[in-house]
This record gives structure tokens, C-alpha cells and sequence, in this order.
């Protein structure tokens, strides 16, 4: 009976085309999936991706402040002059006021006056043109002394110039001329030559400067016009009379 039993058992096998076709295509399938999860994970670094757009702002204002104040410019302090006193030997004179350096006080000036050597008085008497002996031109049967009929000549109107042939005014009245005090820093010495009308009483009628410095012009002028001289005389008439004045003005260092 065991016999039987055996030989009626039938060992039957997996039909091998079946297994077969599974087993060749498990290695394609493996193949495939692998390539596909590669392609999954490959896919977004190969195709670019489109960056969303920025937001749109609106206008940005600043809104600034006021600006900062502005400092104050600094106040330049002027430096110390320096006070140099100038060598005796090159005194110059200054052209401005400003130029002008203050030293120390120095003893006044002296001013002079001294009229043109042409000028000086002379000691001939004055000339005689008519009626020289004191007689008038009357007729011969005429008393003795009586006055002629010619008219005693006229003095005129115009001013005589001093010459040699008339004796010059004598000055009685001498005003001493101011030295200017803007000139009296620098030490300047100067000379003014003036034109002066004497009137018949002896008074300084005009005056008028013909040479002379500008710092000194008008201190000559204000003296030379109070002087008083003698009456200038022609033919013993005391007429107007034309003469020059030299003033000098001299400092002492």
C-alpha cells in the first residue's frame, strides 16, 4: 500500500514560462522606478523657475527737517600792531592819515617867515611922476603957491606889484602860523609861497597860494591873513598893493 500511495503522488512544477517572464522583467521594473525617482528629483533642477514679481511699494517721501541753524562766523581778533620807529635818517612823508605813526611828543616847531630877496624893502624913495617940487603948473602972472589946473593924477583901481622902485609895506601885525598837527608825527618840514593883496589901509585883502604842500596850505593862509602892514604909498598916495610871502614851516627832532 505504500507502494501505491507513492505512485499515485504527482509532483507537479510552476510552469517555467510564467516564473520566467517575472523573473526577466523584475530588473526593467527596478530600471524604471529608479529612473523615474531620479527624474522626480532631477526635474525641478533642470527646468528654471519663475521668481515671483516684487511687491510694488508706493513713494517713499522723507520727510526732512528743519536744517541745523547756522553757527555763528568767528570773530577774527585783530592782531597787535606792532609799532616800528623808522630811522631818523629816512623820515618820509606819508600820503594818508592812516600811514601816519604817533611817536612821542616833540617840542613845537618853529615857523618863519622870509620874503623873496627881490622882494626886501629898499631904502630908495618913492619916484615922482608930477608936482615933484611942491609947485602947481599955474601961469606965470598967477600968485605965487597957487594950485594949476591940472588934475592931481589918479591912483587907479588895480593893485601895484612891489618893485624896487616902491618901497614895500612894513608888517606890524605878525600871527604865528599853526603847524598842523597831522604833520607834526611825521616831522615833515615845509615851504608855502603865497600871493598876497594888500588894500590901502594895510589889511590882507586876498591871498592865494602859488606853491606849498597840501598838508600845510591852509595853515599859512589862515595866519598870513590876520597880519596887518604900513599902507603902501604912491607918490604919497596909499594905494593897494601886490607882494609875495614865503612862509616856512621848519620841525625840530
Amino acid at each position: 500500500m505504500n507502494g501505491r500511495l507513492f505512485e499515485d503522488l504527482i509532483v507537479s512544477a510552476p510552469p517555467a514560462g510564467r516564473f520566467g517572464r517575472r523573473a526577466a522583467l523584475l530588473p526593467l521594473s527596478i530600471a524604471a522606478h529608479a529612473g523615474a525617482l531620479a527624474l522626480a528629483l532631477l526635474f525641478p533642477l533642470l527646468t528654471p523657475a519663475e521668481l515671483p514679481s516684487p511687491p510694488l511699494l508706493g513713494p517713499i517721501v522723507d520727510y526732512a527737517g528743519p536744517p541745523p541753524p547756522t553757527p555763528p562766523l568767528p570773530v577774527a581778533t585783530p592782531a597787535p600792531s606792532r609799532v616800528t620807529k623808522a630811522p631818523r635818517s629816512q623820515v618820509a612823508a606819508p600820503t594818508t592819515v592812516a600811514d601816519l605813526v604817533t611817536p612821542p611828543p616833540a617840542p613845537g616847531p618853529t615857523v618863519s617867515m622870509i620874503e623873496p630877496s627881490d622882494l626886501s624893502p629898499g631904502d630908495a624913495p618913492a619916484p615922482c611922476f608930477i608936482n615933484c617940487d611942491g609947485r602947481g603948473l599955474g601961469s606965470d602972472d598967477g600968485p605965487i603957491g597957487a594950485p594949476g589946473p591940472g588934475a592931481p593924477g589918479a591912483t587907479g583901481t588895480s593893485p601895484v606889484r612891489i618893485s624896487d622902485g616902491i618901497k614895500p609895506p612894513i608888517r606890524t601885525t605878525y600871527v604865528v602860523p599853526t603847524y598842523p598837527e597831522i604833520a607834526r608825527p611825521a616831522g615833515i618840514s615845509a615851504t608855502v609861497v603865497l600871493e598876497c593883496t594888500i588894500d590901502p589901509t594895510g589889511h590882507v585883502a586876498d591871498a592865494r597860494v602859488i606853491a606849498g604842500h597840501p598838508l600845510f596850505n591852509e595853515s599859512a593862509l589862515d595866519a598870513v591873513r590876520q597880519w596887518r602892514y604900513t599902507p603902501t604909498r604912491l607918490n604919497g598916495v596909499p594905494v593897494a598893493a601886490l607882494m609875495t610871502v614865503t612862509v616856512r614851516f621848519i620841525a625840530h627832532r
